[in-house]
């Protein structure tokens, strides 16, 4: 882990340690803004205890998850159980605190979780290349992976970032277009510091 990665993170990670428990904190970003790399990398430097969650664990059944289409609207809207997100972070132990990562995090029906939101930016054609490069095998090649990107993927981050701007909600912003180098670019102080 590179000198910058590591204070930018142990600053995060001071900043975490400063919130009352139970704390829920949600990292966001777009696909491949490097979310669940930065999250399993915080939850080792937060003070114990603390778990780790992902959103990617509570996908709705397929049928539901298509029942619109495989378009952008389904992929914003129907993708992820999110009554089940809400009920898995209510069981979070006293003592702990979660760190989640996932897209969507900051939609309304989960933005009033949060006693601490972060958010990855970065350039979504650096993301999207990232993307294709991870998924091609799992997706049948590189050109089948750039054309779900394009018809489901992007478009439906998009109707998000429109929708929310989770980068102006956020209380942390770390700009992660090289995640061996990330830079704190916006930070909130802590309520009642």
């Amino acid at each position: 882990m590179s000198e910058l990665r590591s204070a930018v993170l142990a600053a995060v990670a001071t900043r975490i340690d400063a919130l009352p428990r139970p704390a829920l904190v949600g990292v966001d970003g777009v696909t491949a803004a490097g979310k669940t790399t930065f999250a399993d990398e915080l939850v080792a430097l937060v003070s114990p205890p603390a778990v780790r969650i992902s959103v990617d664990d509570f996908h709705r059944p397929e049928a539901e998850r298509h029942a619109r289409g495989r378009g952008p609207e389904s992929y914003y809207h129907d993708t992820f159980d999110l009554p089940g997100v809400r009920e898995a972070l209510g069981r979070v132990d006293a003592q702990a605190v979660a760190i989640v990562d996932g897209v969507f995090l900051l939609r309304p029906e989960l933005a009033d979780l949060w006693d601490l939101t972060i958010f990855l930016a970065v350039d979504r054609a650096v993301a999207l290349e990232r993307a294709i490069v991870r998924d091609a095998a799992r997706m049948n090649g590189v050109e089948a992976a750039r054309a779900r990107y394009a018809s489901r993927y992007v478009p439906g981050e998009t109707l998000y970032l429109e929708a929310v701007d989770p980068e102006t909600r956020a209380d942390i912003v770390v700009d992660t277009i090289d995640p061996r180098r990330p830079r704190l670019i916006q930070t909130c102080p802590v309520p009642g510091t």
